[in-house]
């Protein structure tokens, strides 16, 4: 019976629900000598932020309704863009263009049901030069603060807006700039110095080998639609190259020689429960060009939550752009990755609370079989075959290896 009556609950709410605005329905307007499409590129960039905004609505105590609009205004935006392009694409840095039009939006839905949209659009040419900025609002009404379609058909009626106004104000120097420049892929250094490129957070991590392939935490990026390294002041960009998203670790491509790499310990045994243990790296999560920063604590569990052998726990003061750090013992020999502690509670299905000041990291070993599995190249060395160093010798150490990761989408 309980099934029947929420089924019947869900029919009627459908069938409450607006329609999905038929695109084919939305026409440009005219806009003396042109013709749409027109024959040009433009390229759709919603940045990550954006795109995994929810509004979570809570129904009922076990009853929970998500919107998620700002994967409704990059759909929405791409299919009206083609209306006025010929080729209308999501943003990807390997696909030619000749613009790009960067969209950030707000939405809500207040007490009358009427579902708010606001997009602030921005366009570049494909060089990352600012050629427009302007802000349109759009509304639709709805009798469900449950609509799927609301928030889909309010962003395309505001894109067709933004067509129209754009086009009538700059249409022939947008012919005249088609006409010139042929598509090309867009520039990374172009899009990140002129802030094209937002920037989602970043991270630490530590070079392998003398061909710069740097070890990351793939929770630090993953999704991310470039990667770069920040290294003595230079970024650089970066590719994914191998992830293994059970173990939070990723590989990074740099295509940099360095002389300084990471050694791993090899006699992962001499590991014990209240060895003290040092973390370098780049502690927060937004800010570029950081200084390095080194914490100490020890290890105070030799296994994770629930008895997970891959990880060990160590007890010192981290922040969230710790992620992807070395962990090192006193003779400056990686013993584990640091994870985010998210990543270890999600992985164990556990949902208390950790004491203050309780950190992860994937062991050593577990780090070497993977690395050794997918022929990426490090090195190691045995504790006693190294001298003990002071703090400071350590820091100095690792910060030749150390780098900030960062992720921009």
């Amino acid at each position: 019976m309980r099934i029947l009556t929420l089924l019947m609950m869900a029919v009627m709410l459908q069938a409450c629900s607006i329609a999905r605005t038929k695109t084919a329905d939305l026409m440009p307007d005219t806009t003396p000598g042109i013709l749409y499409p027109v024959d040009g590129t433009i390229t759709i960039y919603v940045p990550k932020k954006e795109y995994d905004e929810q509004i979570r609505l809570q129904l009922s105590r076990s009853a929970e309704f998500i919107h998620h609009p700002g994967q409704d205004l990059k759909q929405a935006a791409v299919i009206i863009a083609k209306k006025y392009f010929r080729k209308a694409q999501a943003l990807s840095l390997e696909k030619p263009t000749q613009y790009l039009l960067k969209l950030s939006g707000d939405a809500f839905i207040d007490h009358l049901n009427v579902y708010h949209t606001t997009i602030d659009a921005e366009l570049y040419t494909q060089d990352g030069e600012l050629v427009d900025r302007r802000k349109i609002e759009q509304g639709a009404i709805s009798t469900l603060i449950t609509d799927e379609n609301a928030f889909y058909n309010a962003y395309s009626e505001a894109m067709v807006n933004y067509f129209d106004e754009l086009f009538r104000e700059r249409g022939q120097r947008m012919l005249n700039y088609l006409a010139q420049q042929p598509p090309k892929p867009l520039s990374f250094e172009d899009l990140t110095s002129k802030k094209g490129l937002e920037l989602i957070s970043t991270a630490s991590g530590f070079f392998l080998n003398h061909s710069g392939q740097v070890l990351a935490s793939n929770e630090q990026v993953a999704g991310c639609l470039t990667i770069s390294i920040l290294k003595d002041g230079k970024e650089h960009r970066a590719r994914l190259k191998f992830n293994h998203k059970l173990s939070d670790i990723a590989v990074l491509e740099t295509g940099l020689k360095t002389k300084n790499h990471a050694r791993f310990i090899n006699n992962d045994l001499s590991v014990r429960l209240g060895e003290e243990m040092l973390s370098v790296g780049y502690p927060l999560p937004e800010i570029l060009h950081q200084p390095i920063n080194l914490n100490g604590g020890s290890i105070s569990a030799l296994t994770g939550i629930r008895g997970d052998g891959r990880l060990f726990q160590v007890t010192l003061p981290v922040q969230p752009g710790n992620s992807g750090s070395p962990m090192l013992d006193r003779n400056g020999l990686v013993t584990g990755i640091l994870q985010s502690n998210e990543i270890a509670l999600r992985q164990a299905d556990y949902s208390g609370a950790l004491a203050p000041n309780v950190h992860f990291a994937l062991k050593a070993k577990e780090i070497k079989k993977l690395l050794k599995t997918n022929q990426i190249k490090f090195f190691t060395r045995n504790s006693y075959e190294t001298r003990y160093k002071k703090r400071p010798d350590i820091a100095e150490y690792a910060a030749k290896f150390t780098v900030q990761v960062i992720c921009r989408g």
